[in-house]
């Protein structure tokens, strides 16, 4: 009797221990999830300080719900031998055995995913880690969606902060340092759209805000840039072959023979119109002397209507990236990012229409230009 009291003892004794180890073991895959900024050089830290030496350590990788092997770590022979498996990461991988941690350079979109570590010494523990990594979010554009700008704010004025989506991405409109309105979508194809409701916008600090869970950029609303008449700005220039002809209601760039200094006038949205003769190699000035070293830059063509993109110019990580798309202008153009002034080399009748320039900062500057091209 005495020996089955001890047997139902050590029995229960047994299986109360292993209800203990295995809710201690359980905790450690209870899931830590992280946010990255993609580029970045990201350690998965286990906050761990001293991993047996002899342990075999193994880390795994579940983009979706396939454990793919990408690091097995063990002693062999008093030898520690460290093997990085995947193709995906490269060169990338750095593993620390005193505390499990693993190190992953230049991490990307791609390498989101569920990362489980396995340290095996007598038993085996667990820890698993979600990454989700998103890209920098842009930086949101300020445009007035009226159709025409005048003097009279109450009539003109519409600021519209737009942004393209990303993944957890939100667009927020902040007055002083209170959030006034705010949006997102889940659907990343599409571009997101915030009005700023105020009748009188100008009575204070207006503020977009692009944000995700890594990186906000911000936009400041420039009341007098966006919503008043351009009353007229005048740039001096001294080039050959170009006079500056002024009248009230229209502005006029007209190539002559002469070479003359004088004034190039911006007129907002009014059409300059050139004339050129077929073969020469031909600048379209915008008269600008500073654009801001940031901007994007786009030029668009079209024979009629300015339509087809033909140039698109912007910083991409601390990068001057500048493409030119038309088949029309192979190896012919040339853009000027200090001006925003666009070169076509060897010029012909074809290339007559409408040349369009859109400037984007904190808000959107347009100019148009008319091009006639004549032969000799």
């Amino acid at each position: 009797e005495t020996t089955k009291h001890f047997c139902l003892f050590s029995t229960v004794y047994v299986c109360m221990f292993i209800c203990i180890y295995c809710l201690l073991c359980s905790a450690g895959e209870e899931v830590v999830k992280l946010q990255e900024l993609e580029g970045n050089t990201v350690t998965i830290h286990t906050g761990l300080t001293g991993v047996q030496s002899d342990a075999h350590i193994l880390w795994f990788y579940r983009p979706e719900n396939v454990d793919i092997r990408i690091v097995n770590s063990l002693v062999f022979k008093g030898e520690t031998n460290t093997d990085y498996d995947s193709e995906r990461f490269r060169d990338r991988l750095q593993l620390n055995r005193t505390s499990g941690s693993l190190t992953i350079r230049n991490i990307s979109r791609e390498d989101s995913g569920v990362y489980n570590l396995n340290i095996i010494t007598g038993i085996s523990s667990v820890w698993s880690f979600s990454v989700d990594v998103y890209a920098p979010v842009l930086k949101p554009v300020i445009r007035n969606q009226a159709e025409k700008r005048s003097v009279s704010l109450r009539e003109s004025c519409s600021p519209l902060c737009s942004l393209e989506n990303g993944k957890d991405v939100s667009l927020s409109w902040y007055e002083e340092k209170e959030r006034i309105s705010s949006i997102n979508s889940s659907d990343s194809s599409e571009r997101l759209y915030l009005p700023l409701n105020k009748t009188n916008p100008n009575n204070s600090t207006y503020t977009c805000v692009a944000a995700n869970p890594v990186s906000p950029q911000t936009t400041q609303l420039n009341i007098t840039e966006l919503c008043f008449i351009n009353t007229g700005k005048c740039f001096h220039y001294h080039f050959d072959f170009v006079f500056c002809l002024i009248r009230a209601d229209v502005f006029r760039l007209i190539l002559s023979t002469y070479t003359v200094s004088g004034l190039l006038c911006s007129a907002g949205e009014e059409v300059l119109r050139l004339q050129e003769l077929e073969g020469n190699t031909v600048t379209i000035h915008t008269g600008l002397t500073g654009v801001q070293s940031d901007a994007h830059i786009l030029w668009f063509y079209g024979p009629e209507n300015a339509d087809i993109k033909i140039v698109n110019s912007q910083i991409i990580r601390g990068e001057i990236i500048t493409d030119y798309y038309s088949e029309r202008f192979r190896d012919r153009l040339q853009l000027n990012r200090t001006s925003g002034s666009l070169t076509i080399r060897n010029i012909s009748r074809e290339d007559s229409g409408v040349y369009k320039l859109h400037i984007i900062t904190g808000s959107i500057s347009v100019w148009s230009f008319s091009v006639d091209v004549y032969g000799e």
